[in-house]
């Protein structure tokens, strides 16, 4: 079986939101990815910070991830990934076929407009 691996990253500095960095908190190597090993990790996780509440998750839509944090963080918001979306649907999805369509894609996955989106 693979390697799992799970990464809390602090983005945000007194109440502002920094889109593009991160520094990591804690990380766990694990040999299973099931819920339960996910929840006894974040569960130590919040028990060692109590005070630290984390507002938003980004996760790769990993169900047993996602999950653990609605059960562990309850209030907190969960996101996905934006390189991990486009490369679920270039899975599925021939860009190489359709550059135009591609990019126009990749904007509106980028974007920060509700209109535009």
């Amino acid at each position: 079986m693979g390697l799992w691996y799970v990464i809390i990253t602090a983005r945000c500095h007194q109440g502002t939101y920094f889109p593009n960095l991160g520094v990591p908190v804690a990380w766990m190597l694990m040999c299973n990815g099931t819920k339960d090993t996910i929840f006894f990790f974040l569960h130590w996780v919040r028990h060692g910070s109590p005070t630290v509440l984390l507002a938003m998750i980004m996760t790769d839509r990993d169900l047993a991830q996602i999950g653990a944090l609605k059960i562990v963080y309850p209030d907190s918001r969960i996101f996905l990934c934006k390189w991990h979306v486009l490369r679920a649907m270039q899975t599925h999805f021939n860009a190489f076929e359709f550059p135009e369509l591609w990019t126009k894609v990749r904007a509106l996955v980028s974007t920060l407009d509700k209109e535009k989106f």
